[in-house]
């Protein structure tokens, strides 16, 4: 038989740990379809004072999340996994980072992952010169980062690293394409 405990809600402080506990729900939830699906009567009693008697007709994931975030005190799993994830909305704070640079970065959610980009601000205020994607991706690579043929400057991670500093990287790297598309130019 499997036995269930509610997970401990994350310190509030901690990305990683914030990321682990959703997870925890994710699994807990996982694991109360299989126990339910057995017949565990912890699992069947967990599911019945949730939902009450309609689980005997169908309980799939979905329900068990149902249950999962009942128990843990939200209304929805929606509403469960929105806490989470908006408290790892970086935007702000990418945008507080990088409001002084030259180019500043954007952060966009993508689930778990963070998608950082300069919007290919770089690359389109240097003009665009003849040989610009080459001498682009050589800064770029330098730096770690990646940039597509549309110019923009990108990386994703995921929410537990230190996004703000990655955005300003990407933002100093940005400059340095600019500088090195300016030379192309000048000695095109």
């Amino acid at each position: 038989m499997t036995s269930f405990v509610a997970p401990v809600e994350a310190d509030a402080g901690s990305h990683r740990r914030i990321v682990v506990s959703l997870n925890v729900y994710r699994r807990d939830a996982k694991a109360l379809v299989r126990a339910f699906r057995v017949g565990d009567p912890i699992a069947v009693a967990r599911a019945e004072r949730a939902m009450g008697s309609r689980v005997r007709a169908r309980f799939v994931l979905a329900d068990a999340q149902h249950v999962v975030a009942l128990e843990s005190g939200f209304r929805s799993w929606r509403d469960l996994r929105q806490r989470f994830l908006t408290e790892l909305d970086h935007s702000a704070a990418v945008a507080a980072a990088t409001a002084r640079s030259r180019f500043r970065v954007r952060a966009r959610r993508r689930g778990y992952l963070v998608r950082l980009d300069d919007a290919g601000a770089a690359v389109a205020a240097s003009g665009k010169p003849p040989g610009w994607l080459e001498v682009a991706r050589e800064v770029v690579e330098m730096h770690s980062l990646n940039i597509n043929r549309a110019g923009v400057i990108f990386v994703g991670v995921r929410y537990d690293r230190d996004v703000v500093e990655l955005a300003s990287r990407l933002a100093d790297t940005a400059a340095h394409v600019y500088e090195a598309l300016l030379e192309l130019r000048h000695d095109s």
